[in-house]
């Protein structure tokens, strides 16, 4: 009796022992790959895919479930319909396996390939946002991970695999920046997001950056300046920088941004319009009004090339650029006595919106209105965005109430 019975097990384990290999994203093994749009797809490219399954264990008496499949079918196959194909063909692969007998439990377990050395982890991380990401994020990215892949080699651990590098040597590596803590945290940015990706290509198995709690910082806001102070940095400007001076009006006239501003060519203007057509990392070709007060000022452009940048430099980066001249005007707000987290070049294009909401306010006496005329101008596309920047420069903050104290 004992010998029939152990042959029916042995005959029928397949049903007994494990449950059918499954994939993730589920719908990815439910559905046919024609059911899936355009976008579904582009959403689900950016998942990390794996085939699972659960397995009876003697000892617990319990399915448990086991360590997901990968196979590298997210490096080897970032196109969906590619990896579409690939990861239900390591399903069956798998379900064969388990059907002709595999235990998980008792089979020896044959090792994946060797894992990749934070080195090439890392190199390769950075070519994929570089083709992903703007040019000043990706500078911006490109320095924090630098800075992060010297703090490696000093630790002698850029030659050693990836699965070396853990939470302690990450915190290691925040804990010794000697910068602010708001800075310490876009790092951490960075890193986590280098992390991600590196999950994405199956060379590490979770992200525990992300899990890294980011530290308290100071909100320290631009400040609006004053009318007086306005015009002590301008006249200041007026003698001794006009170039600079003629930036500032420009990007804060026309309501952009100083990186916005050096990416203007003079092909861009259009001054029979009276407009400008910006690009920033959202929205290609945005029409700004160019105020007449602003074309007054402006040198004769005839004898240009259409295709010169409005704001040449030694750098054809934007942000090069963009740096270099906010390093001129820190120069110039140092000299005259400015706060320096305080007082910034950005802080004139909150002064002239601050003046453009107020001096429409007191026109019009009609709160709504000038909430739409002042969105129109600055092109915040909702109201909650629009009062969140309003409540950043102290835009709705009340004039003296002292006669309502009587």
């Amino acid at each position: 009796m004992a010998s029939i019975l152990h042959r029916i097990i042995s005959e029928y384990s397949i049903e007994y022992f494990f449950k059918n290999p499954r994939i993730y994203p589920k719908s990815v093994g439910t559905r046919a790959v024609s059911d899936f749009s355009k976008e579904e797809k582009d959403l689900l490219e950016k998942k990390r895919w794996y085939v699972y399954y659960s397995y009876f264990n003697p000892k617990t008496q319990k399915f448990e479930k086991q360590p997901p499949i990968y196979a590298r079918i997210n490096k080897d196959f970032p196109d969906f319909n590619l990896r579409y194909k690939a990861v239900h063909r390591l399903r069956r692969a798998t379900k064969g396996l388990l059907e002709d007998g595999y235990n998980p439990f008792t089979d020896r377990i044959v090792p994946e390939d060797e894992p990749i050395s934070i080195k090439d982890a890392i190199a390769e991380v950075k070519e994929r946002k570089k083709k992903i990401l703007k040019e000043t994020s990706y500078a911006t990215f490109l320095s924090h991970i630098n800075a992060f892949s010297d703090f490696l080699a000093e630790k002698n651990l850029w030659q050693k695999p990836i699965t070396k590098l853990d939470r302690k040597t990450i915190k290691s590596f925040l804990n010794k920046l000697d910068v602010s803590n708001r800075t310490i945290n876009n790092y951490k940015t960075d890193i986590s997001s280098l992390f991600t990706e590196m999950v994405r290509l199956d060379y590490i198995e979770h992200n525990f950056v992300d899990k890294i709690p980011n530290l308290k910082t100071d909100s320290t806001a631009h400040a609006v300046y004053t009318q007086k102070e306005q015009d002590l940095i301008f006249d200041h400007l007026e003698k001794y920088d006009p170039d600079l001076l003629f930036f500032i009006k420009f990007f804060t006239f026309t309501i952009t941004r100083p990186i916005d501003a050096c990416r203007i060519k003079i092909k861009d203007l259009d001054f029979e319009n009276k407009c400008v057509f910006t690009t920033n990392k959202k929205i290609q070709n945005q029409k700004r009004v160019l105020p007449q007060i602003l074309i007054d000022d402006f040198p004769d452009l005839s004898g240009f090339d259409k295709n010169s940048f409005l704001f040449p430099g030694a750098s054809d980066s934007a942000m090069n650029r963009a740096k270099q001249i906010s390093k001129r005007f820190s120069t110039v707000r140092d000299k005259l006595g400015f706060e320096k987290r305080k007082y910034t070049m950005y802080g004139f294009r909150h002064t002239i919106i601050s003046r453009i909401f107020n001096k429409k306010l007191k026109e019009t006496g009609n709160f709504e209105k000038t909430v739409s005329e002042t969105m129109a101008i600055t092109q915040h596309s909702t109201r909650k965005s629009f009062f969140s920047y309003a409540k950043s420069i102290n835009l709705l903050a009340p004039e003296d109430y002292s006669e309502y104290l009587k």
